[in-house]
């Protein structure tokens, strides 16, 4: 089943100190549909990818809709967290995956958490800048300098 951006971004912001109901029952279907077996590739890369653009959209829009920068933070983390891992995902392919695809994926992701043209107020963009180089950037760098 699709994940649709407006979805995710209201069961985010309905989260405060804890993820809401609505947010844990996204994320228990991701984990369902992972468990389950059910996606295979290349037949299901369709959803795949709506599924991640869908939650990286959702990202930009808690930050440019959550004034308290905190607030956004903590919620940016629950959408982290969300994401798909695409190496995760690889013995969903009917067939042996494309050479390079998850670290393909994987960066393209990231690159596009690296580019929000969309968020306008210089605070929210420098409160974004400092949690996508402590949560993303950083640890990237440390762990896997190679991507």
């Amino acid at each position: 089943m699709p994940i649709q951006t407006d979805e995710v971004v209201s069961a985010a912001l309905r989260s405060k100190t804890s993820e809401s109901a609505e947010f844990r029952a996204i994320a228990e279907n991701l984990g369902l549909a992972y468990v389950s077996e059910v996606p295979h590739f290349p037949t299901e890369i369709y959803w795949f990818t709506s599924v991640c653009m869908s939650i990286l959209r959702a990202l930009i829009q808690i930050w440019n809709r959550e004034p308290d920068t905190q607030n956004a933070s903590l919620l940016a983390d629950y959408l982290l967290n969300l994401r798909p891992d695409p190496t995760d995902w690889a013995t969903r392919w009917e067939v042996r995956p494309p050479p390079g695809r998850s670290d393909a994926v994987f960066r393209v992701m990231t690159a596009s958490m690296a580019l929000p043209i969309e968020l306008q107020r210089q605070e929210t963009l420098a409160a974004y800048n400092d949690w996508l180089e402590s949560r993303v950037l950083g640890p990237l760098r440390a762990m896997s300098p190679e991507r």
